[in-house]
């Protein structure tokens, strides 16, 4: 079985409810996959470990048809439901996607109305009139769609460390000053200290996850908040560049912090080097491994 952690199952989901509204779905079947996308980033157990107990129906919010999805992803590596659904779309509009403040119906219209099926063409399209030209755009929406277009770019591309560390201390800094947090750092390739950085990624704890988050949603330095739940919170710096906040559990913050610093080839060495010693290892702590099943927790409120 493939070894996957929950945040990589709640990125598949996310990815599903995306097309979903690309397709013009019912919006109860999109809230369905991004409550549960939601729930499994938070959840404090691997699904991995639930699928091999035959207890994925027992976590909010997965019923049977969402638990065999899940359970075909674990055990093959691919889901045919989301490769459908990705084929029937050109990789360039699910690109579009990634652009701040266009979403799946926006994408929809478009690749349908305009034929456009790249994030190029899409800019092309906003330049020559064709986009304002859509009802429901007009000129300011092009306007701020290119504006948008420029920023996604500058975000995909790695910035220099010595950039990005200021406003990095500065969010972990308010962080820590808030009542209800009890520890906050900041994780990622910035902590690891590499040369250049991509997303920023922060890490807190706290027994009132969802007042941080909101709290942290309303810091000045972000510009947009992209998605705000009641662990996480993604939004946008100056300049377009993401960053993530994740509120976890005050008995989990060292696993959470080793795993989401450590690069993925360190992570996958270390799951490696725990199962030989009869142990797994993922964000939410350090267990015994006991017939196949994860059991009793025996590390991760450090590092150490």
């Amino acid at each position: 079985m493939k070894r996957v952690s929950n945040a990589q199952i709640a990125d598949i989901l996310d990815q599903i409810g995306d097309l979903l509204e690309l397709e013009n779905e019912d919006a109860f079947r999109v809230r369905t996959y991004r409550r549960a996308a939601e729930t499994i980033r938070a959840y404090p157990e691997e699904l991995a470990e639930l699928y091999v107990q035959g207890k994925l129906t027992t976590v909010p919010g997965i019923g049977k048809s969402l638990a065999e999805k899940i359970g075909e992803y674990l055990e093959k590596g691919r889901l045919a439901y989301l490769e459908d659904l990705r084929s029937r779309y050109p990789d360039g509009v699910l690109e579009m996607l990634k652009i701040p403040g266009f979403g799946p119906r926006s994408a929809a219209r478009v690749y349908r109305e305009l034929n456009v099926t790249t994030v190029e063409e899409l800019e092309a399209a906003a330049k020559d009139g064709r986009l304002a030209g859509l009802p429901g755009f007009g000129a300011k929406s092009a306007e701020k769609l290119l504006h948008n277009i420029a920023l996604y770019r500058q975000a995909t591309e790695r910035a220099l460390l010595a950039e990005v560390l200021p406003v990095a201390e500065s969010l972990v800094g308010k962080l820590r000053a808030l009542a209800e947090v009890i520890e906050a750092e900041m994780a990622g390739s910035a902590r690891r200290r590499r040369e250049t950085v991509g997303d920023l990624d922060i890490l807190a704890t706290s027994s009132e996850p969802a007042k941080v988050c909101q709290a942290f949603a309303r810091f000045e330095e972000l510009v947009e908040v992209i998605a705000a739940g009641e662990t996480k919170v993604s939004g946008r710096l100056e300049g377009g560049r993401q960053v993530d906040l994740r509120v976890v559990p005050r008995e989990s913050y060292g696993a959470a912090l080793q795993y989401f610093t450590g690069s993925q080839q360190h992570n996958i060495s270390l799951r490696a080097r725990a199962n030989k010693m009869g142990l797994t290892v993922n964000e939410y702590g350090v267990f015994k491994v006991k017939d196949g099943k994860q059991g009793e927790k025996i590390a991760g409120r450090t590092e150490e």
